[in-house]
């Protein structure tokens, strides 16, 4: 966005009425930061995009590219039917929320539970607590990485 103060690549999330029916989570205006790769696959799909006339007045991120009414927001159902070919490509179940979940998991396993909560737009960190799936391994680094195993640690070295 031009005259935008954010560093790095990032998008707005703004909440307004959509045709399609989808909602902002959280329903506040937030800054989420995307990935270079994430920039480079959006600058994939909007070649293929760019190519639908019918979309070019829209500033909706997923639009029918195959499908009436062209052009138009993808609404729920033609989201669910895709996500029912992929799910028949690669032999398992998908579900738009499958690929939510496991964002947020990942994220908690990397960062502190307030920014995954800012990245999924909950405004209570109870929502975000459903991501945290503690394992030995993590336990133990947590162990390992404390001020008194760091203490204890120094007192054995010679």
């Amino acid at each position: 966005m031009l005259g935008c103060q954010e560093e790095g690549p990032h998008l707005h999330v703004l909440p307004r009425e959509n045709s399609n029916g989808a909602r902002v989570k959280n329903g506040r205006p937030r800054v989420v930061p995307v990935s270079h790769a994430f920039v480079h696959a959006y600058e994939r799909y909007r070649t293929e995009r760019d190519a639908c006339r019918a979309a070019d007045d829209s500033d909706f991120v997923f639009v029918n590219l195959f499908r009436a009414p062209l052009g138009e927001p993808m609404k729920i159902h033609a989201l669910n039917d895709l996500f029912v070919r992929l799910s028949r490509r690669v032999d398992t179940p998908v579900t738009p929320h499958m690929l939510r979940h496991t964002f947020g998991t990942e994220a908690a396993q990397a960062t502190t539970l307030d920014v995954v909560a800012e990245l999924l737009g909950h405004a209570d960190l109870r929502s975000t607590q459903t991501y945290l799936h503690p394992n030995t391994r993590r336990q133990r680094d947590a162990i390992e990485a404390g001020a008194l195993s760091q203490l204890l640690k120094s007192e054995e070295e010679p």
